[in-house]
């Protein structure tokens, strides 16, 4: 927890202020009250000395609002009264007599401004305004609602304010009937009101000083660093979690103790103690670094390699108020340093099998220092590797666009980020991406290079891959899409438009998925299918064109689903079978009507046999007749004549 003592100057100065502002109205107060005593009663005086002394013991707003209320009513002796503050272009109600249920709901709190004209005149004239009949006056139909909903019928309404803002208004009413207010109740009332006025100033300054050391101390308890604050003396006010833990001491135990036994530093080599830097600050009014080799002793004895600085802490007026510190336990970054020693050539391979290097510049010497892997990329020797050279290879298309990333990372402190082209001494060209930072005290350049030279190949060949791919689904006759599980087309092909009767993208997502079935159920079940079964192949449905127009459609779908198995989008294809249906219709049509026609056919043959067979019957037995008459006489033509009598009898049966 930050202590008092971490207040700055000028919240402590602000608190004052209002401590000295809030007993100056209240003497002010007795002092008016004293000199007109005849004209009040000692019980309105006793109630508004309480309210004083109420309003300035609370900084909590809500309690600071129902206290004014219940002693507005009292010395007005008035039905009800509530108290509304001022937020921008909204009222909030925040004190009411009778008092508001504990469980009321908060957004019925809340009202706008605009809709009560006779709140926003006082709050405009800073004077009471006052209702001496609601049911005579002219209400706006906010103000109407309300007055009749409560029964308000005298109604006054007494603006709160200070010399720079106005913050609220209260509001005193009667119900039912008719009521008067003495002036000497309405001048205490305006007492009241500067008290409250007074008061929720300091409510609302005290919450944000709150709101800003809590600010203050989750940023200090969240630093990865130890701090340590002094005062001017140089003895300790403030420590942090990893202050207390690195010097070995918790706050209560250290604070108002010299740093120099707090703080205890030395030499690694002699293992003498070091000069605290405190000290050196307070007496050269200036930052100070330590040594990259200092001691820190905790109180428990351990022993911390760590990187400090020490800086004034400075008032608004540029005067040395105390001194902070503020260092880090770096003794596994030395445990590291020694193993970087024995990692470098394993680096140096890495850099050459990751395509990737660094270069120094200082251009104070004009000269330049590269990596194993720099100057691999480069393609040069170390001795090889000179600014002049370096500086000839990025192609002539590229320099301009290099020497501005220059000028804009020395003179601007722009980042410099680019890729570019180069050929080497061998005459190869290869693409590179390059960063850099500047050191301007050095006037050193520091940077990394990155071959990526594979990469862009691997990117235009992935380029043309995708170009192939948008033409083959832009001219695809089929209608490809892609819709998220809510219902909305998210890309579709001009064929899928087409499809659909719609001009563009922008117009067909407009429109839920929905809109699109004949029968809105339909997709329900598609989902529900697609969810069950991932890939849904060869659905038959009846779709809505723009026109309205029913299209049969095959649809091919393919679910895509999270990690945890839920479905989130759809692709897929569909095309439109309307004219094959047509033409299957017709067909089974055409069908229908040729059997239709055989059977009469078949039907008409069995008539014409049986009419047919009924003459040939009497024929035959006129035959059988003259046959038996000419036996004996017949010749070769007269027996051809009767087979084919009989033979046309068995035909027709």
């Amino acid at each position: 927890m930050v202590s008092d003592n971490s207040k700055s100057k000028e919240e402590l100065i602000l608190e004052n202020r209002l401590l000295r502002d809030k007993l100056q109205i209240v003497e002010n107060l007795q002092n008016e009250v004293g000199s007109s005593v005849a004209n009040i009663e000692s019980d309105e005086f006793r109630i508004l000395l309480e309210a004083a002394i109420n309003l300035g013991s609370s900084a909590e707003l809500g309690t600071l609002m129902q206290e004014a209320t219940d002693k507005i009513a009292q010395l007005t002796n008035i039905d009800t009264a509530a108290i509304y503050l001022l937020e921008e272009d909204y009222l909030y109600m925040g004190g009411m007599i009778p008092p508001l249920d504990p469980n009321f709901p908060e957004d019925f709190r809340w009202s706008k401004l605009d809709g009560h004209i006779h709140i926003l005149k006082a709050i405009k004239s800073k004077e009471i305004v006052h209702v001496h009949d609601s049911k005579v006056e002219e209400l706006t139909p906010v103000e109407k609602i309300i007055i009749e909903n409560r029964a308000l019928r005298s109604i006054w309404y007494i603006p709160i304010f200070t010399a720079e803002e106005t913050l609220g208004v209260f509001i005193i009413a009667s119900l039912h009937e008719i009521q008067t207010c003495t002036e000497n109740q309405l001048e205490l009332s305006r007492a009241l009101a500067n008290l409250v006025a007074i008061a929720i100033q300091q409510s609302l300054l005290h919450k944000k000083i709150e709101k800003k050391n809590e600010e203050l101390r989750t940023t200090l308890l969240s630093i990865g660093d130890g701090v340590l604050s002094t005062d001017l003396n140089g003895n300790v006010i403030l420590m942090n979690p990893v202050a207390e833990r690195l010097c070995g001491y918790n706050i209560s135990e250290a604070k108002g103790k010299p740093v120099t036994e707090i703080f205890k530093i030395y030499n690694p080599a002699n293992r003498e103690q070091l000069v605290d830097p405190v000290s050196k600050v307070l007496k050269e009014g200036k930052k100070v670094n330590l040594a990259n080799n200092t001691i820190l002793r905790s109180n428990e004895g351990k022993e911390y390699q760590i990187a400090d600085s020490a800086s004034p802490i400075l008032n608004k007026d540029g005067v040395i108020s105390g001194v902070v510190l503020v260092f880090s336990d770096v003794t596994s970054d030395y445990t590291l340093r020694d193993a970087l020693k024995h990692s470098e050539s394993r680096l140096r391979k890495a850099e050459i099998l990751g395509g990737f290097g660094n270069w120094e510049i200082d251009l104070k010497t004009k000269t330049i220092i590269g990596s194993p892997g720099a100057r691999h990329i480069y393609g040069v020797t170390e001795s090889e590797f000179n600014l002049s050279l370096i500086q000839k290879m990025p192609l002539e298309e590229f320099r301009p666009k290099l020497d501005k990333a220059l000028y804009d990372l020395i003179v601007e402190g722009k980042p410099y980020d680019l890729e570019f082209k180069l050929r080497r001494p061998d005459g190869e060209i290869r693409f590179v991406h390059s960063n850099a930072v500047y050191d301007k005290e050095k006037e050193r350049i520091f940077g990394i290079i990155n071959d990526i030279t594979a990469r862009k190949e691997v990117e235009a060949a992935l380029k043309k891959s995708e170009e192939r791919y948008r033409e083959f689904f832009m001219k695809d006759l089929t209608g490809d899409f892609l819709s998220s599980v809510e219902g909305k087309v998210l890309d579709c092909n001009p064929s899928f438009l087409k499809i659909l009767g719609y001009k563009s993208l922008k117009e067909l997502q407009l429109y839920h998925a929905t809109n699109f079935y004949k029968d809105p159920e339909d997709r329900a079940k598609l989902l529900q299918k697609i969810i069950s079964e991932r890939d849904v192949s060869h659905y038959e449905i009846d779709m809505i064109r723009s026109d309205g127009e029913v299209v049969n459609i095959i649809e091919n779908v393919h679910g895509i689903f999270d990690e945890n198995g839920n479905l989130t989008d759809m692709r897929g294809y569909l095309f439109d079978i309307t004219y094959i249906k047509k033409v299957e219709n017709d067909l089974l049509l055409a069908k229908e009507r040729a059997e239709d026609a055989d059977r009469l056919k078949t039907e008409f043959l069995a008539q014409m046999s049986h009419e047919i067979r009924s003459p040939l019957n009497a024929v035959l037995s006129f035959t059988g007749v003259l046959e038996d008459l000419l036996r004996g006489v017949k010749r070769e033509e007269t027996n051809i004549c009767f087979s084919g009598i009989a033979s046309a009898s068995v035909a027709s049966h």
